[in-house]
């Protein structure tokens, strides 16, 4: 009889343990759909919240590019290369929502940074699409998945009805940020830009804005663009408001108020309240897959005998013996350092300037997945990983080690053997003159 009940007893335990399994997958195969249609509408919801920005002087077509909407559809992102003949020349700029003339709204300059080819216009009338998010530069992370949105102008080359066709979303990832020369902060993506991107957004994978595109480089799958709070320092010269995306892990986000201005401007009304959480099907799925992992582990505890939990011995904490007072820090110079930097002086990355951190190896080559300085794939005098740079506060000295094949030289041509230390100032190069770089330490 006893033999019995325990058989009896397994089979209602494999019993819940079906029916729970049941459960489940009914549960993830109702969210897969939702899933699904929430990123279909996240392409959507990019590629409507870019524009086509064309410049036009005596009836003429002059330049074309894109923008993305801000401030509730009253304002327009763009390069500030795409509108310098307005600035300059006396054009006009415009959103071209489609064919036709009704289908242009003029544009105004607001505001623009030549430097780090940036312009915030405004639109004569309310656009009724939706505005962007746009993320500060320590939200956006190396490897993340991200999309360029634009129109390119070869899609106009093969569509008739171009002023029609919808934005372009283009795939990529985020390879690295720098700095160039001049200060301006970049995102190199892998993400394709061709002509008439240029002023584009680019999302990430939750639809918020990380930069915009702005330069193409001399491979096809690395591409720059301007990071999203250097455009808000420019959107802050104006009365318009960008809305700011909330960090990752963060539910709700804020508006980055413009600067004081001589001008008044009525209040905007507050966003709609959120969607219930409890009314979000992926919470409802997400609690009932909880509920009924808790049900099984429950049962099946139940079914155990309890017995007290072994007892455990907490090592006792190693004394510290006093060895009298500590030894006041010596001074060093290195507190003095306060950036140290890798600046191209020739080649694929003159003008641009990479800060580095002391300790932490800086490597240069062709392999996105390896270096942090990356060469275009079809550079082959570059090799895969050609040298590492690493910076010593302690000492102010730099040292380069060689990795290649084609070799990494002092400016004087000498070859660098294994490992050479450098100072501030000093230069180097990679296979050629051509790639030469300087180091900098203040």
């Amino acid at each position: 009889m006893l033999n019995q009940g325990r058989l009896t007893s397994k089979k209602s335990m494999k019993k819940w343990v079906v029916l729970a399994l049941t459960f489940m997958l009914v549960a993830f195969s109702s969210l897969v759909p939702v899933v699904s249609a929430a990123a279909e509408s996240d392409i959507e919801t990019m590629k409507n919240s870019s524009v086509r920005v064309l410049i036009t002087q005596g009836g003429r077509l002059m330049g074309k590019g894109s923008g993305f909407v801000i401030d509730d559809g009253k304002h327009i992102v763009t390069n500030y290369h795409v509108i310098e003949a307005v600035e300059k020349k006396g054009a006009q700029a415009w959103v071209a929502l489609g064919r036709g003339r009704d289908m242009l709204r003029a544009l105004e300059i607001r505001a623009t940074s030549q430097a780090n080819d940036i312009a915030v216009l405004s639109v004569d009338q309310k656009l009724a699409k939706p505005s962007v998010k746009l993320v500060h530069r320590d939200d956006i992370k190396a490897a993340e998945t991200v999309i360029a949105v634009g129109f390119p102008g070869t899609s106009d080359q093969v569509d008739e009805d171009w002023l029609n066709a919808p934005a372009t979303p283009t795939p990529g990832q985020v390879v690295q940020k720098l700095r160039l020369g001049g200060g301006a902060h970049m995102v190199q993506v892998t993400a394709d830009i061709n002509p008439g991107n240029s002023g584009g957004p680019i999302f990430n994978s939750r639809g918020h804005v990380i930069g915009m595109s702005t330069l193409k480089g001399r491979s096809s799958s690395l591409n720059y663009a301007v990071d999203a709070d250097e455009i808000l320092e420019v959107i802050k010269r104006t009365n318009a408001v960008a809305e700011i995306a909330p960090p990752v892990g963060s539910t709700s986000g804020n508006k980055e108020a413009p600067a004081p201005v001589t001008e008044t401007k009525p209040v905007a009304p507050p966003p709609p309240p959120p969607e219930p959480f409890y009314q979000n099907p992926m919470v409802i799925g997400g609690a009932v897959v909880v509920l009924i992992l808790l049900g099984i582990v429950g049962f099946m505890m139940s079914r155990k005998k309890s017995s007290p939990p072994p007892q455990m011995q907490m090592p006792m904490p190693q004394q510290q013996i006093p060895q009298g007072p500590p030894a006041a820090p010596k001074p060093t110079v290195a507190a003095a350092v306060r950036h140290s930097t890798v600046t191209g002086v020739s080649g694929f990355f003159a003008g641009k300037t990479i800060e580095m951190q002391s300790g932490r190896p800086l490597i240069i080559g062709r392999d996105p997945q390896q270096a942090q300085l990356v060469f275009p794939a079809d550079m082959n005098e570059i090799s895969r990983v050609h040298c590492m740079v690493t910076f010593d506060a302690a000492s102010q000295t730099f040292t380069v080690e060689d990795r290649s094949t084609n070799g990494t030289f002092f400016v004087n041509g000498q070859k660098i053997n294994g490992q050479a230390r450098l100072r501030s100032g000093e230069r180097f190069y990679l296979s050629d003159p051509a790639h030469l770089f300087e180091l900098r330490a203040d």
